[in-house]
């Protein structure tokens, strides 16, 4: 039996409009599957820059024999002063041990909040930012607050927002520190 032309353009144009169906299935399953990872990568980076700060506040914690806080208005920042030195140490060592330090704060930055470790007490040395500098995430900080406890230390908190995802990541910490005199 012969078919006719007309048939034959039928069975193309059916499998040309099959074939453009199903690549435009693939390419938009392709891309809800990008979608989905640059989100679950824009939440990891939130956690591991709050995770990041947590660890170097703590490890300036755990060398460190007093602490501060500073409040300016709605700002607060968190010193740690370094253990005094030994009582046979020189003059040079015992100032430079006074003016260590690290201080934490947060600061507007471009348009996010950043949370900064400063370098000295009360930040004389510089500032350096542990959030805020992630790829995907668009981190900012929603809240940094810091409170002496009665029973002696300092309660910690920071809590971050991904601008990109809308999610929230807190962690919370507790220093066994003297409060300065």
């Amino acid at each position: 039996m012969i078919r006719s032309d007309a048939q034959r353009g039928y069975v193309t144009g059916v499998s040309l409009s099959l074939m453009t169906l199903t690549l435009v299935a693939v390419g938009f399953t392709f891309l809800s599957f990008m979608k989905i990872v640059f989100l679950e990568r824009a939440d990891f980076e939130l956690q591991q820059e709050i995770d990041f700060s947590m660890r170097s506040m703590e490890a300036d914690a755990l060398e460190s024999a007093t602490y501060d806080i500073h409040t300016d208005g709605t700002n607060q920042q968190l010193a740690f002063q370094k253990k005094r030195p030994e009582p046979n140490s020189t003059e040079a060592e015992r100032k430079r041990l006074d003016a260590s330090g690290m201080t934490y704060a947060t600061r507007q930055e471009g348009g996010l909040v950043k949370f900064c470790r400063l370098g000295g007490t009360q930040g004389r040395g510089g500032f350096q930012p542990l959030t805020g500098q992630s790829m995907f995430g668009d981190v900012t900080i929603q809240l940094f607050h810091a409170e002496a406890l009665s029973s002696g230390g300092v309660h910690v908190v920071l809590e971050g927002r991904s601008r990109r995802t809308g999610h929230t990541y807190r962690q919370t910490a507790v220093y066994p520190l003297e409060r300065k005199p």
